[in-house]
């Protein structure tokens, strides 16, 4: 899908994926501002999936906040479902923590965990005000902005409490990794 044109963008190069659609870094064919695409995966086109991808750009379309990315667009072209949404080019919390990971002399600094806490603790507080719950927070869904903030993205599969459920009860949503107890003892998540 590499230089392919899609809606008023022009697809530069892939830049991440997960488990409901293909992130890619594109153009404004007009204005030539970067942005993000996620595009639902052709395999995963079908009814309840295409609501679940929806529901993530209207979820992201509330949360107007400076820690969670923005949505700024979604269309469907030719039957490709497409979120468009702010680039952030700094990476993922996840490649950050690998780097320092990796430089073993350098950790990342208090003032700098504390920092990313305090806001992304903010953002969810933002979220759940809107009744909105993540269910997916985890370091590789953190991404970096230009200026060093994190801002929470992949609300994919987020519950929003106000909604009617298109998860079946009992299924296990997430990444088992970063599951908090009460989703893994098949309790409400709250």
């Amino acid at each position: 899908m590499i230089d392919t044109q899609l809606g008023f963008y022009q697809i530069i190069e892939q830049i991440g994926a997960g488990g409901m659609g293909t992130v890619y870094r594109a153009a404004h064919a007009t204005t030539g501002q970067i942005v993000a695409l996620k595009l639902l995966k052709p395999e995963l086109v079908a009814p309840e999936m295409i609501a679940r991808f929806n529901r993530e750009a209207d979820a992201l379309r509330q949360l107007n906040h400076p820690n969670i990315v923005k949505v700024l667009d979604s269309f469907n072209e030719d039957g490709v479902h497409c979120i468009v949404m702010e680039y952030m080019s700094g990476g993922s919390l996840y490649d950050l923590l690998k780097s320092v990971g990796a430089s073993h002399d350098s950790p990342l600094d208090i003032e700098r965990v504390l920092s990313i806490a305090l806001e992304l603790a903010d953002a969810l507080t933002r979220a759940h005000h809107l009744k909105i719950i993540h269910r997916d927070l985890k370091p590789a869904n953190v991404l970096i902005a230009d200026d060093g903030t994190p801002r929470l993205t992949d609300f994919g599969v987020a519950y929003l409490i106000a909604k009617e459920r298109i998860t079946e009860s009992g299924m296990l949503v997430g990444t088992p990794d970063y599951l908090p107890p009460e989703t893994l003892n098949g309790d409400t998540v709250d």
